[in-house]
């Protein structure tokens, strides 16, 4: 099974965004009481913007009426710019690791992601 990384460690979660010290242990012991391994998918937020703080993102916030606001535009193209590509590396990866886990044997019994999450929701197609 390969989860959302703030499943397993809720300190990646934005500031504030984290509702237990840990991770969703109902979960963890379920897939572990039924002998499904756990594989963890990097955070795409904490890769992409500078760690688990997300430094890179948070240089945006409290920026109105200062002389910086100037720069929103440009910036807001950079982000959704480096979003992309990042986040598209990071599918990729992902995907070569379950590729790589079906090669050798392995059934991948699903994935898991947050509901609503920009980066880490999941929809059916």
């Amino acid at each position: 099974m390969f989860l959302s990384h703030c499943l397993l460690n809720e300190n990646t979660r934005y500031l504030g965004g984290a509702c237990r010290k840990a991770s969703i242990n109902e979960l963890i012991d379920y897939l572990q009481e039924q002998g499904i391994g756990i594989v963890q998918m990097q955070c795409p937020e904490q890769k992409t913007w500078g760690g688990v703080l997300k430094k890179e993102m948070l240089q945006g916030y409290g920026i109105n009426g200062t002389w910086l606001s100037n720069f929103r535009k440009p910036y807001l193209k950079y982000f959704i710019w480096k979003t992309r590509l990042s986040y598209r590396k990071l599918a990729k990866s992902v995907v070569s690791e379950i590729k790589d886990y079906i090669d050798s044997g392995f059934e991948i019994k699903g994935i898991i992601g947050i509901k609503g999450s920009p980066s880490c929701g999941l929809s059916a197609s």
